[in-house]
């Protein structure tokens, strides 16, 4: 199971060649997925941009994908992700925290280019674009 990172999900909105190319691998296999936290920043970004077009392509997107939610299960999986980087002096946003633990929590693994930023978690498994 895949679950896509909002830099994915930008790079198709935007007709990236290597994005469009992956997300056809993707469909053939099934089962894509995101998480409530990407489907904020797409539709933060695409507010925030104040184009409507914009606004309702992240719509249409994200309305083909199966939404993970942040749950009791993700809580209790981001809180312990967070007390091991605290531990070690490791920062990360808590965003990101919150979207590996919702990836790791449903046995998915993160479609992201951030594949650096996101190894600080050891437990989440990541697939660069």
């Amino acid at each position: 199971m895949k679950c896509l990172d909002s830099d994915f999900l930008v790079a198709i909105l935007r007709g990236n060649e290597q994005a469009l190319e992956k997300s056809k691998s993707i469909d053939e296999e099934g089962k894509a997925f995101t998480t409530s936290i990407n489907a904020y920043e797409i539709l933060f970004g695409a507010k925030k941009s104040k184009k409507e077009a914009n606004l309702e392509e992240s719509r249409k997107i994200l309305a083909k994908l199966l939404m993970l939610p942040f749950d009791e299960k993700a809580s209790e999986k981001a809180s312990d992700i967070h007390k091991e980087l605290s531990q070690k002096g490791t920062q990360l946003d808590l965003r990101d925290i919150f979207i590996a633990s919702i990836a790791i929590s449903n046995g998915c693994s993160l479609v992201t280019r951030n594949t650096k930023h996101f190894s600080k978690i050891k437990e989440l498994k990541t697939e660069k674009w």
